[in-house]
């Protein structure tokens, strides 16, 4: 269960989905005439209508899916767990994952990472944002409720994670040591805006990378 605390700083407020796909996806997917493209957490389903719209047999997986989905001779939906999802090997030249990774433990967002890495092509493109350690959420907590944070892990009063920001250069070490060439890189405090809070801010990384390898 959450405590009252949590709640009051806004840790069981689902988030909002995209409405549409954010602009440094739009710039970073290629436009092809054939390939396949997968949006974990994609919500109400405006990046995997873009996928789509780009060229890719696109797959959005959520757990809870946003009706009503759009709709696209190129675009299919499934409800899913990705902490539990099968991807595969060498499936998808395009994975995307947006906001995800602070739903997760910090070994949840690990394995979520290494498993993905594993279903893309060589030459695949990952594109990722998340939330940071220096996220106002992580920090307020850090000052009232210090028992419910674990390093960069916000914990219920079960001990179950409920959040896990990502490490400042988390996201970069991971690239390095998978060999990952970074094309986009960048963390910044952004504004956000829905009820019941208002305007609030969020620290957040995103990154844009390619898989190392030539394609068969």
């Amino acid at each position: 269960m959450i405590s009252r605390s949590l709640r009051e700083l806004g840790v069981n407020v689902p988030f909002p989905s995209f409405r549409r796909a954010p602009r440094f996806v739009r710039t970073h997917v290629p436009r092809v005439s054939s390939g396949r493209a997968v949006d974990i957490g994609c919500g109400r389903g405006a990046v995997t209508l873009h996928l789509a719209r780009a060229g890719y047999e696109a797959l959005g997986l959520d757990p809870v899916l946003q009706r009503p989905l759009p709709r696209h001779r190129r675009l299919s939906f499934e409800t899913g767990d990705a902490r539990h999802y099968d991807f595969g090997r060498e499936k998808f030249d395009v994975v995307v994952i947006l906001n995800v990774l602070q739903l997760l433990s910090n070994r949840e967002s690990q394995d979520l990472l290494d498993r993905v890495y594993v279903a893309l092509r060589p030459s695949g493109r990952l594109i990722l944002s998340g939330f940071t350690e220096d996220d106002p959420l992580l920090l307020d907590a850090r000052r009232e409720i210090p028992h419910l944070v674990d390093g960069t892990e916000l914990l219920d009063e079960d001990g179950r994670t409920v959040r896990g920001f990502l490490r400042r250069d988390q996201l970069l070490a991971w690239c390095e040591q998978r060999s990952v060439e970074v094309l986009h890189h960048q963390q910044m405090l952004v504004d956000d805006a829905h009820p019941p809070y208002g305007r609030h801010q969020h620290a957040l990384v995103r990154l844009v990378g390619i898989k190392s390898g030539e394609r068969p």
